[in-house]
């Protein structure tokens, strides 16, 4: 059964090492996925889940209890079944991921909740099926804290106690638990559905995946609670290609031989298939070579211990990608440095330095750009950018001319370990510096906007093309001469409130660690077909950096420097 422990030491922080010991992590059918909403909904079924579920309560006297098996908290129980075409599937367990393994768009949720079934019959890790739970961050989901779902959560122990490494948890004896009426809005709703594997060793890929479109509500406190368990890199595998599997949108099967049966006129149909696919075959063996080559390469290099001693200056122009970021540092060293970014801000683990000060918009001297200011909005094949003379921030060293606005779906930064659906970056510089000296960067989260229930600068987004049309690599569109934008008015709300900050690094090459970074707390909105147009010009891997480790660095809330040291 998928929830039984396999033999063989297997741990978060080397999942690339997981094949060695189970081949099977290497399939091509491999979970978790990222969900490109656009794709799925042009698979679209209408047939609804909530009607082959049959989830019963559970308790009083179930004998139900936590355990934590240092790779996930899980609770067994006899919950209910799922009915799927070839057989009844029995619920085994619940197991609990922070944040979400399965990403949306290139965003995580700050939770997910698995429900663990198996067909009745099977054995080992055959005949598996998950229906995912995402859980959102209640205040964004605007949850009454007195929810069922929370609820749930709070009787399993994450508001208060939860098991701690190899240990389990009894609960009282009155617990009485309902997942179909707990999560019925969810159960109820779309449901994202494809065929995977299981998310840990031994990886077997016998999954019938469902995940749930509602998200569930869980609290920020909860949140942390958990990862208190389970810090940096936290329990959730990292997103696996698709590799040409259809993700469907509430269809119960991705195609016809799925669960077991298929028409006579199989190998027929699949010699048709076989041959539209010719060309992409020999892409994706071409790319999966090339994919071991630069493995290779990276674990060479590894071995060796040798390191670029070249200079951004003496390499300045060097190419780069987002498929290779683990490679960026041999030819730009300092990306390889010890105060790199972006960073994953934990809320729980937030430094002081003389205790919140005054709010960044006290420092700000942004106003009105336009008429007639020549905006164009560039895509450098890296990011989109709009330049312009913005304003300044005056920091304690000296005034730090705003130059351009960068833009990233999903986000580089996390907070809690959750990126954002995107985040723009006002890029500045002081006065008197040069090249890559002197940086300031205030980032500001993009949020979905349906989730922060307001709909955020549309005007701003809609003026740049992201309701429309965006420059492809290497264009740029002039903005219409009449275009007036003022950042200080359009983002006030961001601006305007608390922020984090800590010192930090460019996140592109050449990787300076010249950058004192301010990282508002107030995100600000924006819609799914906004994100899904520049995600459609920026596919996987997109346009952020992955998180890079703190190694020590202070993180301070609304304080202007981490130290007396920082502008000296």
């Amino acid at each position: 059964m998928e929830g039984q422990d396999e033999p063989g030491e297997w741990a978060y922080d080397n999942t690339e090492e997981w094949e060695d010991a189970y081949p099977d992590c290497a399939g091509d059918s491999q979970s978790p996925i990222d969900i490109n909403l656009d794709t799925a909904v042009d698979s679209k079924g209408h047939q609804p889940l909530v009607d082959r579920i049959h989830y019963e309560a559970l308790g009083p006297n179930a004998g139900l209890k936590v355990l934590n098996n240092g790779h996930a908290i899980k609770i067994a129980g006899h919950f209910g079944s799922l009915d799927l075409p070839d057989g009844s599937y029995a619920v085994r367990q619940l197991h609990f991921h922070f944040p979400s393994e399965h990403s949306i768009d290139g965003v995580l949720a700050a939770g997910e909740m698995q429900i663990v079934h198996q067909r009745v019959g099977a054995q080992g890790t055959d005949g598996i099926a998950i229906v995912s739970v995402l859980l959102h961050d209640s205040e964004m989901l605007q949850a009454d804290g007195e929810g069922k779902e929370l609820g749930f959560f709070s009787d399993l122990g994450f508001g208060a106690v939860l098991p701690q490494q190899k240990q389990m948890m009894d609960l009282p004896a009155d617990t009485v638990f309902n997942i179909g009426d707990i999560f019925s809005s969810q159960i109820a709703g779309s449901y994202y559905h494809y065929g995977g594997s299981l998310t840990r060793p031994p990886c077997t890929e016998s999954v019938h995946w469902y995940i749930l479109e509602t998200p569930a509500p869980i609290s920020r406190s909860m949140v942390n609670n958990f990862k208190v368990l389970f810090p940096s890199p936290m329990n959730n595998r990292p997103i696996q290609p698709l590799n040409d599997r259809d993700v469907w949108l509430n269809k119960i099967k991705t195609e016809k031989c799925e669960f077991g049966w298929c028409p006579t006129e199989k190998e027929e149909s699949k010699k048709k298939k076989s041959s539209k696919n010719g060309d992409k075959d020999s892409k994706k063996s071409s790319k999966s070579d090339s994919t071991k080559k630069a493995k290779k390469k990276t674990s060479d290099k590894g071995k060796s211990g040798k390191k670029s001693d070249k200079s951004d200056d003496e390499e300045p122009k060097a190419h780069w990608n987002y498929a290779s970021v683990q490679r960026w540092e041999d030819d730009y060293s300092k990306c390889g440095g010890k105060k790199q970014s972006p960073v994953d801000v934990n809320t729980t683990k937030i430094q002081s330095v003389q205790g919140p000060g005054s709010a960044l918009v006290s420092r700000m001297s942004y106003g009105a750009v336009g008429p007639n200011a020549g905006f164009q909005f560039k895509n450098d094949g890296h990011s989109m950018t709009l330049d312009g003379n913005w304003g300044t921030l005056r920091l304690p060293d000296g005034d730090y001319i705003a130059k351009s606005l960068h833009f990233h779906f999903p986000s580089e930064h996390a907070v809690d370990g959750v990126l954002a659906a995107g985040e723009m970056h006002i890029v500045h510089q002081r006065s008197d510096a040069t090249g890559t000296d002197g940086l300031a960067v205030i980032g500001i989260l993009l949020r979905d906007s349906n989730l922060l229930g307001q709909p955020g600068p549309v005007g701003f987004f809609d003026r740049l093309g992201f309701s429309t049309k965006l420059p492809v690599d290497g264009e740029t569109v002039i903005l219409g001469a009449d275009a007036i934008l003022d950042i200080g008015a359009i983002f006030a709300p961001q601006l305007g409130g608390s922020y984090w900050h800590y010192e930090g690094s460019l996140t592109t090459p050449p990787c300076s660690e010249t950058v004192h970074w301010y990282l508002m707390q107030t995100p600000a909105g924006i819609n799914k077909a906004m994100v899904s147009n520049f995600k459609s010009l920026f596919p996987s891997p997109a346009n952020n950096r992955p998180v890079q480790e703190l190694n020590g660095r202070a993180i301070v809330d609304t304080e202007l420097s981490v130290s007396s040291k920082e502008f000296s």
